[in-house]
């Protein structure tokens, strides 16, 4: 007998906000459905229901006898942070599969031997990952729920883990913004939008396709809404005044019922909007530093208190134009490299000197703004232009007037991780650095850095383990970072991705 999970009408509201609103959908094994959709349109919230980790508002999940369901969430769970990795491996999977995430663990590059009496809270985050998807795995449920699975791997991890899922037998229903994820795991594609659900069959730019013609087919009909509204206004005030003859009132009635329905639902829905646009936003024009040295590293050294140096005597330069990606696996020490280059660590030796008189912007997951503050008065301030200014400049990350002014701890993360994009490429700046700047973002606001990192004439330095992200930047130069030397590499991703692979 077939293992299937069926949602029922089900409605999730969190206060005043609606996230699913009467979804229908049905999940069967052995289906390969990625789940994509912005920041905040309820993804992981519709994991959780299938999980049965949340209760719906409304409607009924009913799973088939015997289905088992496995849910690996975004971020490791807080009440397990204080466990060992071998308590953690035998509270939530048991002794008899031990041994199987062992092996899977090992491949993924973690060894549970050597880790088994560490606390899962010491663990980096990608070990933490590792674990958590390789007990998933080893249970060998009927549903593998995922919830961005490729957080905080590395990028040799990431081909390894999709290796391991690829040869999953049971169902597999998993969040992810990375294309390459997508297309390497998906058969069908299930979008979370305005509370509903749209699945198409097929990849990534199956799903593209499918998604455009949908916005043609909204479109559409908001038009024809928009239509039949100005005609009912000038029907009403007719209908008005001869109803206040007393004549032809259910008419009246009937005219002022759909013009009030029409308009709600119009205001409600609003005009349909291609999220796929790509934002225009000033590049660099500089030509000051025109085939000159940008930065010049001599002898860096740098460990952290007692342990041992992440890298010793590093040398190199970065010149005008470059859009370095920088390479390692993780724990190399690529991020605290960055740091010493932004000048937030000090190194033990050596120096990082940038050319003078450039503008440098760094960019991480952390920048953080007031949350009181709106998309408006952030870039008003970062920019000092007017207001209108400000809207001109947000109205081409795609905000509309009304999210203009709302305070940002209102708005979606990838609407927030916009202002940041806007901002950063927006200056004008002579050097861009950018740490890991696809985690966490929506396929709309990836669309958009990459758009952006394309066609800017600022240098780029670039962390990501986004392998799509990496393929589809033009041009680039490999830095690899491994066992304490940076090199700079003339070989293909692959030819790159195999080197670390092996260590």
């Amino acid at each position: 007998m077939q293992k299937t999970i069926s949602l029922k009408d089900i409605t999730v509201d969190f206060g005043t906000k609606t996230v699913l609103d009467c979804v229908s959908m049905r999940f069967a094994v052995p289906d390969r459905v990625s789940v994509v959709g912005e920041n905040g349109e309820g993804k992981s919230t519709l994991l959780k229901v299938i999980a049965g980790t949340l209760e719906p508002s409304d409607g009924v999940v009913h799973k088939s006898n015997g289905t088992r369901v496995h849910y690996v969430p975004q971020e490791f769970l807080h009440e397990h942070m204080d466990l060992t990795v071998e308590a953690y491996i035998t509270q939530t999977a048991g002794h008899q599969v031990y041994q199987r995430i062992e092996h899977l663990a090992k491949d993924m590059g973690f060894s549970v031997p050597r880790h088994k009496d560490t606390l899962c809270r010491s663990l980096s985050g990608g070990q933490q990952k590792i674990i958590a998807l390789a007990v998933g795995v080893a249970l060998r449920p009927d549903f593998l729920l995922l919830d961005e699975p490729e957080n905080h791997l590395d990028i040799v991890t990431r081909k390894k883990m999709l290796h391991i899922l690829q040869h999953f037998s049971g169902a597999l229903i998993c969040i992810s913004h990375d294309r390459g994820v997508i297309d390497t795991l998906a058969r069908s594609v299930l979008e979370v939008a305005k509370g509903k659900l749209h699945l198409s069959e097929g990849g990534y730019a199956d799903y593209r396709e499918a998604r455009l013609r949908r916005i043609e087919g909204a479109q559409r009909t908001f038009d024809t809404e928009e239509k039949r509204i100005t005609q009912l206004k000038k029907a009403y005030v007719i209908a008005q005044q001869k109803a206040y003859r007393g004549k032809e009132t259910a008419a009246y009635h009937r005219i002022k019922d759909e013009l009030e329905t029409l308009t709600q639902s119009h205001k409600t829905n609003k005009r349909a909007a291609d999220t796929f646009t790509k934002i225009k936003l000033s590049s660099s024009t500089s030509d000051l530093h025109q085939s000159k040295l940008l930065l010049k590293v001599t002898g860096l050294t740098y460990g952290y208190p007692g342990e041992k140096p992440l890298f010793k005597k590093l040398s190199f330069d970065i010149r005008v134009g470059s859009h370095v990606v920088l390479l390692g696996r993780n724990g190399s020490g690529k991020s605290t490299l960055l740091k010493l280059l932004e000048g937030r660590l000090v190194p033990q030796s050596g120096t990082a000197e940038w050319a003078p008189g450039i503008a440098v912007r760094y960019f991480d997951q952390h920048m953080n703004f007031n949350p009181q503050h709106t998309p408006c008065e952030v870039v008003e301030e970062h920019f000092g232009v007017s207001a209108e200014r400000a809207k001109a400049i947000l109205g081409s990350v795609k905000f509309d007037l009304e999210r203009m002014e709302r305070p940002l701890e209102s708005l979606s993360g990838g609407e927030r991780m916009r202002v940041k994009f806007a901002i950063v490429f927006g200056m004008n700046p002579d050097v861009i650095v950018l740490d890991e700047p696809t985690n966490h973002v929506d396929i709309t606001t990836w669309d958009i850095l990459l758009e952006q990192c394309n066609k800017t004439t600022a240098t780029l330095i670039l962390v990501t383990h986004d392998e799509e992200f990496i393929t589809e930047l033009e041009p680039k130069l490999f830095y690899v970072l491994n066992q304490s030397e940076l090199t700079v590499r003339h070989k293909t991703l692959d030819e790159l991705l195999a080197e670390l692979s092996a260590i």
